[in-house]
Order: C-alpha cells, then sequence, then structure tokens
C-alpha cells in the first residue's frame, strides 16, 4: 500500500468521480456525520475538499483501486473514523461501474462495543431527484437520468425534501454497533448514468 501527493492524487481520482457526477453530487457523498446513539455526541467525519487535501492509502486489488482517508475523530476522542472509495475497473461489460463508499468508526478506548447512526448524506443539496425502491435498497435517483446514489444498506432511510431549484436528501443508516477492533460501517452506492438493474 502506498501513499500519493494530494495534487497527483486528485488527478488520479478525477476520471472516476469528476467526469459525469454533478459536483452537488459529489460534495453530497462527502457529507457524512456520525452520532453516538447513546452518548449523543454527533459530528462531520469529512467533506469533498478535505477528501481531495488528504493523504490517502492507495491499494489495488481484484475488485479495482480503494483509496482510504482518515475522518475527523468524536468530539471526545473515544472513536475515529475513515472514509474508503473502491473504484471498480472499467470494462466493456461495465463501463460505469458502481462505486463503494464506505464510512467506518473504530472504537479508540476500552469499552467493548458502541451503537452509532451513520448519517452518509447529511442534509444535502442536489440537482432535481426522487426516491425509489431499488431492489431491496432505497435509492436517489436524478430526474434526469445521469446519477443515482443508493444505500448499500437495506435498512437505510431516505429523506427528501423539496426546495425551488432541487432537493435537499438526508441519507442515515442506524443502529450500527463498533465491538472492539470492529468497526461499525456503513456505505453508499454511486453510479452515473440511469439506475441499472438492482444489485444482489
Amino acid at each position: 500500500m502506498r501513499l500519493l501527493a494530494p495534487l497527483l492524487l486528485a488527478a488520479f481520482l478525477a476520471p472516476a468521480l469528476s467526469a459525469a457526477l454533478p459536483d452537488a453530487v459529489r460534495q453530497a457523498c462527502f457529507s457524512a456525520t456520525v452520532r453516538n446513539e447513546a452518548g449523543g455526541d454527533a459530528w462531520r467525519v469529512l467533506s469533498w475538499d478535505a477528501w481531495l487535501d488528504a493523504p490517502l492509502q492507495i491499494s489495488e486489488g481484484a475488485e479495482g483501486t480503494l483509496a482510504v482517508a482518515e475522518g475527523a475523530p468524536s468530539p471526545a476522542g473515544d472513536a475515529r473514523t475513515a472514509v474508503a472509495l473502491l473504484m471498480p475497473p472499467q470494462t466493456d461489460a461495465t463501463p460505469c461501474p458502481v462505486q463503494r463508499l464506505t464510512l467506518s468508526v473504530t472504537l479508540a478506548d476500552a469499552r467493548p462495543e458502541a451503537s452509532y447512526e451513520l448519517c452518509l448524506v447529511a442534509g444535502a443539496a442536489l440537482p432535481p431527484c426522487q426516491v425509489k425502491q431499488w431492489g431491496r435498497r432505497l435509492a436517489l435517483v436524478a430526474d434526469a437520468g445521469d446519477w443515482y446514489v443508493a444505500a448499500e444498506d437495506p435498512e437505510a432511510t431516505i429523506t427528501l425534501g423539496k426546495e425551488a431549484q432541487g432537493r435537499r436528501a438526508t441519507l442515515r443508516v442506524a443502529g450500527r454497533k463498533a465491538k472492539g477492533a470492529a468497526p461499525a460501517s456503513a456505505a453508499l452506492l454511486v453510479g452515473e448514468g440511469p439506475l441499472p438493474p438492482p444489485l444482489p
């Protein structure tokens, strides 16, 4: 695993993140917040600008390119976060593969476990879109049919408020438990173009 300088990293990732997705969608996908369901502490994990400036760990595997950034720790310092972007390779069969953006929370003290609400898209302003059922999952789908953002977890909830020029969306996954060194995690599935057939 190796680290890339921020400017080189931005160029390395740009085709996967910025070629077709609207800027508001990229920002929304990096607007995650976390809330400790017992203690009530809530904090912003990362932003799109912070992702571009972060020292990322880059690795290549059978599933594609994985980029991982450290997110903001909890206000109390008892949990740390990370954001990982998995970019599958483009092929003739899958010219627009679904990207997976995962938020994880790991305990930083001796507590046996803690439960978190992971808000993967937090009150984000988006181009006109709607919530659709996508197999077992919910997805935010552009009215223009050029992008979609789905929750990997079938238990996730999506709320969508209408505004004059777009939508304001929140996507939450509640009750994710971190136990010891095992993180609590949840993921977004992000793609360009029309919504494809549901994933397994």
